[in-house]
């Protein structure tokens, strides 16, 4: 059997002082890559709209605001579906509120299928 040398590990260790080198080198450049971000995306700012520089084009454009036009149509649906109104005076054809229908047909049920508003099934 062969005698094994007294040390069975590696003499020389790491150096802290290349360990704490190497950590500071990775932090500053952390600390550079943060302030060339911030600098980056605070220089650009809101871009203006075209409104606010004054030119304004024809034809085909994008929405300089989108969720308001989405609000405006949910308004308008939501009062058209809660509100009364006329279809047709002459026929006697009315929008009504959705509840309001519901209890209608809860009431009367189901209108048979020939016996529409003038018993043509439409």
């Amino acid at each position: 059997m062969k005698k094994r040398s007294k040390a069975a590990f590696e003499r020389r260790d790491v150096k802290v002082r290349t360990i704490l080198l190497f950590g500071a080198a990775v932090t500053a450049g952390l600390v550079v890559a943060f302030a060339f971000v911030g600098v980056f995306v605070h220089g650009l700012g809101d871009a203006p709209s075209p409104e606010d520089r004054g030119e304004i084009r024809e034809g085909i454009r994008l929405e300089v605001h989108p969720g308001e036009e989405g609000r405006r149509l949910r308004e308008k649906a939501a009062a058209r579906l809660s509100g009364y109104e006329w279809v047709d005076a002459r026929a006697g054809r009315a929008r009504i509120p959705v509840e309001r229908a519901m209890d209608i047909l809860v009431q009367r049920g189901w209108p048979e299928e020939d016996s529409g508003p003038n018993g043509d099934g439409r």
